[in-house]
């Protein structure tokens, strides 16, 4: 059973969100890519390699950055307040 697929969310912001989480608990012995492929099926499908190729490149507004969870979360306890 997978996470349905949801068109508020995009692809790269969610890889990045698994690669912050992996880097954030130190787990770097985690496949972010083949738990996206487990867990968000109908988002990633093709082979594992592709993941790592076509979702490298975050929107401009993306709610998800390159900085690490506890960026992310500052950023959004800002937008929050706003």
């Amino acid at each position: 059973m997978g996470i349905p697929l949801n068109k508020k969310l995009r692809n790269a912001e969610l890889k990045q969100f698994v690669t912050n989480i992996i880097r954030y608990n130190e787990k770097d012995n985690l496949d972010g890519d083949s738990f996206l492929q487990t867990a968000f099926c109908e988002w990633f499908s093709g082979k594992k390699e592709n993941i790592a190729k076509n979702y490298s490149v975050l929107p401009k507004d993306s709610l998800v950055s390159k900085e690490g969870v506890e960026a992310d979360l500052e950023c959004l306890r800002k937008r929050c307040r706003q």
